[in-house]
């Protein structure tokens, strides 16, 4: 295929620069630009049938008719949510639209921390010592183990997420659309193989600590994908009586003879070297999501963390209802779009002690204000600063998924959307 033109609309240095580094070996000319995409601006676009865009301006009808007068005939947006494009407009006018699935990782990990910084009161002790003040708050922090999370929009984001959250050995529950979230859960991991293509070994006596059980990333192969632990060699595991182990529970064993006693119970067995043991506790199935419906979801979680899109279905989901049917002091936990909530009714809930707190990457009305500097002037959004001075409430500025893997995943596949839209319209 020739030379192909993209223009880069909404264009940050550090996309810029990865760009540069990745269309020469794509045989990609982009046409870069800093500003948004824009009537007046489309311009940029005369020649080029496709033209990526930030998720940090809205991309209305004006601007799309514009492009599609300069000859474009899609627009890929480097974000996973389309929210902020008029994607009915661009059908009328002929132009597709494309996202990006980069890494859920970085949002995964950040969704986790906003938990912890949640749970811990973060935001006070990090306010107070930095004022010098280094007491303890009249609150002390909970643990993750002890808490039950609810896993709003199970897809690969929420995914991940629950990936995550078993390490911890927390309840996990999972909402997708068929409970009335945005996304489908993974299946339960009743009666599940420990992971798929990987047959536990029947003795791990002659294996180096570990060996046979770490990933290449270091990670517990065996363990962390069903979210049972690995917790013991062949003396603890013989030492435990078959029947007294709870329903479903995985029973960790080195010893062949173990393994079929295992079975002929109904337990999963898994395998696991004797360095293990201290995790013991951690040998059950609490780890494993259990499919929920919201309404049930919200009155067992200690935390909800969401991970829905946002669309019609979606719009407002967590409202004043659902802040109702919460658990109280429960913490609320948003990395997905901020209309998911209700604003209005979180704030409500929040000033009458019904939550525990929130934390917050995403915010109703954003625009205009994340990824601006406001220190030098007056913050518009009533919502925003009324969170602000709650001790309780975590803002950051919709940053979950900005990290330097996500960058090149989202230009690279920003670049080969562009050339799998260019040759199917050579066929």
């Amino acid at each position: 295929m020739e030379n192909v033109g993209i223009a880069v609309f909404g264009c940050e240095r550090d996309e810029a620069d990865a760009f540069g580094e990745l269309s020469p070996r794509f045989g990609v000319s982009p046409a870069i630009t800093g500003e948004p995409v824009s009537a007046r601006g489309a311009a940029l676009a005369r020649g080029c049938r496709c033209v990526s865009v930030s998720h940090k301006s809205r991309v209305c009808e004006p601007s799309l008719a514009a492009l599609r007068e300069a000859g474009v005939k899609y627009v890929s947006t480097r974000s996973a949510g389309v929210d902020h494009i008029d994607v009915e407009a661009a059908r009328r006018l002929g132009i597709a639209v494309g996202n990006v699935a980069y890494s859920p990782a970085g949002v995964a990990d950040y969704a986790l921390m906003l938990m912890l910084m949640a749970m811990r009161n973060a935001k006070s002790i990090v306010a107070g010592a930095a004022k010098g003040d280094f007491r303890l708050g009249a609150a002390r922090g909970k643990e993750l183990r002890d808490m039950t999370v609810g896993v709003v929009g199970a897809g690969r984001i929420g995914r991940a997420v629950i990936e995550r959250l078993r390490g911890f050995g927390c309840q996990i529950l999972a909402c997708g659309r068929s409970e009335g979230a945005g996304d489908e859960p993974p299946a339960n991991g009743a009666g599940r193989a420990p992971l798929a293509g990987h047959a536990p070994p029947a003795n791990c006596a002659s294996c180096a600590p570990l060996a046979h059980c770490a990933s290449p990333a270091g990670a517990p192969s065996l363990a962390s994908p069903t979210g049972y632990a690995q917790v013991a060699g062949c003396a603890l595991a013989a030492a435990t009586p078959i029947h007294a182990l709870p329903a479903g529970c995985a029973l960790v064993t080195t010893c062949t003879q173990m393994l079929d006693r295992a079975q002929a119970a109904g337990h999963e067995p898994l395998v696991t070297c004797a360095s293990c043991a201290p995790l013991a506790h951690h040998a059950s199935p609490a780890a494993t999501p259990i499919r929920a419906p919201l309404r049930e979801l919200l009155a067992k979680s200690d935390i909800v963390t969401l991970h829905a899109p946002l669309n019609a279905s979606t719009y407002h989901m967590i409202g004043c209802s659902e802040f109702e049917a919460m658990k109280p002091g429960a913490f609320l936990v948003n990395t997905g779009r901020g209309a998911l909530v209700d604003t209005g009714g979180l704030i409500a809930a929040l000033e009458s002690g019904a939550l525990g707190g929130a934390a917050l990457d995403v915010l109703e009305g954003e625009d205009g204000l994340f990824y601006f500097d406001c220190s030098q002037r007056p913050i518009g959004n009533q919502f925003l600063q009324k969170l602000q001075g709650m001790p309780n409430v975590i803002i950051t500025p919709h940053t979950a998924y900005y990290t330097g893997r996500a960058l090149y995943d989202t230009v690279e596949k920003t670049i080969l959307n562009c050339l799998d839209f260019e040759r199917s319209q050579s066929h």
